[in-house]
């Protein structure tokens, strides 16, 4: 197997992107585009004519240079057209270079494989198959979900509409949730939501109440059969009101009866799986795999 170390400047972004687009495995993240707007700094590592690609995001500290998952940037790793089996996967693992002195890859469902030596973990990624009618969905729903959008149905000064406040949606996000989120979390998702609007997939949506209050907001991005949940903001008023539940419900009633998933990205947080478990969303999980080859 003959595998190329190239750096940014040297992959042919169209051939990346012809992968992209012909993967069973593809992900979002793994999107020329989407590693621009989160990585200062990515290569690759290429099979052949572009037959396979693993994206290597690095940095460099203290003069070491390292491997690491970027930010909102949930799964890598190796990326074909053909079935993954363990030996191409080891074949890109042991192709790393050398001078990389520490890795961190957060690996897609494709590349469940330990390769020897190296450290493993498991990551949660709740997952909800939008192929079936919406009154069907709504069945799966549990019983504090109903209840929930049951209240927030009844104030009906809520709604529903896309819209274009980016900056907004951020800030209601850092003044809740997002509080502890470093300033380059902020500015690498503004760059991926006004990235994907202008290619035509992505979107806010947003719920406000009758004095334009915004309440909630989520961002989606379409991407390989799938709807990714990028951002959930929630104002105190919009808690109060149950949007959350008013806004995830209508994005899931506008996609039902698609070949798509709803990709919820996590949660590790007990409390936040339980709100997509309660729209009937069940466990895809993920790998993390690491290794230090000098201890500093």
């Amino acid at each position: 197997m003959v595998l190329r170390y190239l750096r940014n400047t040297e992959i042919d972004r169209a051939a990346w992107n012809r992968l992209m687009a012909e993967s069973p495995n593809a992900v979002l993240y793994a999107q020329a585009w989407y590693l621009d707007a989160v990585a200062d700094q990515w290569d690759a590592l290429v099979q052949g004519n572009y037959e396979a690609v693993m994206p290597l995001v690095w940095n460099r500290k203290w003069g070491l240079k390292s491997i690491y998952p970027p930010l909102l940037s949930q799964q890598l790793g190796v990326f074909s057209r053909k079935t993954i089996d363990k030996a191409q996967f080891e074949s890109f693992i042991g192709q790393i270079p050398w001078y990389y002195w520490k890795v961190r890859l957060r690996l897609n469902k494709a590349n469940d494989f330990k390769p020897s030596g190296w450290n493993r973990s498991v990551w949660k990624n709740m997952v909800l198959d939008l192929d079936a009618s919406y009154e069907d969905l709504l069945i799966n729903y549990s019983s504090n979900c109903k209840r929930n959008l049951k209240k927030a149905k009844a104030v009906q000064t809520q709604t529903i509409q896309q819209e274009e406040c980016f900056e907004k949606a951020l800030a209601v996000f850092k003044e809740g949730r997002g509080h502890k989120m470093e300033a380059l979390f902020f500015s690498s998702l503004l760059r991926v939501m006004k990235k994907s609007h202008m290619l035509g997939i992505g979107a806010l949506w947003t719920v406000r109440d009758d004095t334009q209050d915004l309440l909630a907001a989520v961002f989606i991005v379409e991407s390989n059969g799938r709807l990714y949940n990028l951002l959930q903001a929630l104002t105190q008023k919009g808690k109060e009101a149950r949007s959350s539940f008013l806004l995830t419900n209508a994005i899931i009633e506008a996609h039902a009866g698609q070949k798509k998933k709803f990709d919820f990205e996590g949660s590790m947080d007990a409390g936040v799986c339980r709100f997509y478990q309660g729209f009937g969303a069940v466990d895809e999980p993920y790998w993390e795999i690491n290794k230090s080859i000098l201890s500093i």
